[in-house]
């Protein structure tokens, strides 16, 4: 009978949440907190890749319009300057060739060289696409139509990275 006087006595209290209960709301609000933190972090990286998408498509469209201001700059370079046209006639010809008209060829094919190492740079670097390459038609300017072109590479190719005189020996000079 006591034990029926002490519970009737005092009446059993229940809280809305137990311990345990208290426990596991404590344990799902620190995993809630850590998940939105993911879910933050997720988002940030997501945000960062396409920045990064944007800032590679940048690049790559300024690469083309450098590669096309060097092949507009060459071109006036001959409208401009009838020397360059009349040297370039007269070694086709093979016509013998002042010293001032060699050291005009001779820029002329460092320039092309200059232009066709910034194009292999930006395929090597991944701005341009292989197909950026004429390498049919860079063989056939260097060994055909660009008189010289071979003596210049041979004499200034010492000046140029390691990848693109590489690529230079394996693909036009030795085809």
């Amino acid at each position: 009978m006591r034990l029926k006087a002490a519970v009737a006595a005092k009446p059993l209290e229940f809280s809305p949440l137990s311990r345990f209960e208290k426990r596991m709301n404590k344990i799902g609000l620190g995993q809630t907190i850590q998940i939105l933190a993911n879910i933050g972090v997720i988002a940030g990286i997501v945000f960062l890749a396409f920045e990064l998408r944007q800032n590679n498509e940048a690049l790559q469209t300024q690469a083309l319009l450098e590669r096309q201001d060097v092949r507009r700059v060459i071109l006036a370079r001959r409208q401009d300057n009838p020397a360059i046209v009349s040297a370039t006639v007269k070694a086709l010809r093979e016509e013998p060739l002042s010293d001032e008209e060699l050291f005009v060829l001779e820029e002329e094919n460092l320039l092309r060289l200059v232009n066709w190492e910034i194009t292999v740079m930006q395929v090597i670097d991944g701005l341009l696409s292989e197909d950026a390459i004429p390498a049919a038609g860079w063989r056939s300017e260097f060994n055909e139509r660009l008189p010289g072109m071979r003596d210049t590479w041979e004499s200034t190719k010492h000046m140029f990275p390691g990848e693109f005189v590489e690529y230079m020996d394996t693909n036009i000079a030795n085809h």
